[in-house]
């Protein structure tokens, strides 16, 4: 009851943070994935997008629905996740771990502790107007002593590895 009292004498009290938007768009990303929904995904990247191997949107969409192709049962598991400096001109950047899997029930990995691959992103976003864009991505494919340090206990937690 105070807290709302407060919000409405100080509307910007429930307003989230830009941190808090940007990870809010990389879990709507994790999900987009989950549900194959590459439509949706594509329009998380700006229109200038690219990616380390110079793929433009369209690359990009095809790598994309080659992967959804190939994999079923998808599941995204975001670890660790440093986000950079965010700019008053709009830009930001983060290096996440994910750990992506396919394929068996999430129960029966957890059970034989088969989780997955896990990959380093690292990604440049462009806030245009009030949402943010992801315009550049680069990923590798990284071992478990690889990962960032805040990575360890997410994992510990989901798979008690």
């Amino acid at each position: 009851m105070i807290g709302t009292a407060l919000c409405l004498i100080f509307p910007s009290c429930g307003e989230k943070s830009e941190r808090d938007v940007i990870l809010d768009l990389m879990n709507k990303a994790g999900a987009l994935i989950e549900k194959e929904d590459l439509p949706g995904l594509m329009d998380l990247l700006a229109e200038d997008y690219s990616d380390f191997e110079g793929r433009t949107r369209s690359g990009t969409e095809r790598l994309v629905k080659d992967y959804f192709q190939s994999r079923r049962g998808i599941v995204v598991h975001f670890l660790g996740v440093e986000i950079g400096e965010i700019t008053g001109g709009g830009d930001a950047n983060l290096e996440m771990d994910v750990l992506l899997s396919s394929g068996g029930a999430e129960a029966f990995r957890k059970l034989i502790r088969a989780v997955g691959d896990f990959y380093r992103f690292k990604i440049d976003l462009r806030k245009t107007g009030t949402s943010w864009k992801i315009r550049y991505a680069e990923w590798q494919d990284i071992g478990r002593d690889g990962l960032l340090p805040q990575s360890l206990p997410v994992l510990k937690k989901l798979f008690g590895l």
